[in-house]
């Protein structure tokens, strides 16, 4: 007998969801996508699709370069690199 369907062995299963948006499986078609993550007991859900993109500049990164973020460590702020790279 030939199924049309996949096997239930292939359904992905979870205890927990995941706890930041970084380690959430991305679900999709390639067209349409969603990221789902648990933060401070509350779902989060982000969605996307592959034809939007936002072009703005987010940040100048001719500005620095690695041996910056190195020094920055070094140097134990850390807190510019962050600030540098997630305040757009």
């Amino acid at each position: 007998m030939v199924a049309a369907q996949p096997s239930s062995s292939y359904n992905l299963s979870f205890t927990d969801l995941a706890a930041q948006w970084d380690e959430a499986i991305p679900l999709g078609n390639g067209q349409l996508g969603a990221l789902i993550w648990k933060k401070e007991n509350t779902i989060r859900l982000s969605l996307d699709r592959a034809d939007l993109w936002d072009e703005r500049k987010a940040f100048e990164i001719e500005k620095h370069d690695f041996s910056w973020v190195q020094q920055q460590l070094k140097n134990k702020h850390y807190e510019a690199v962050q600030h540098w790279g997630d305040a757009p």
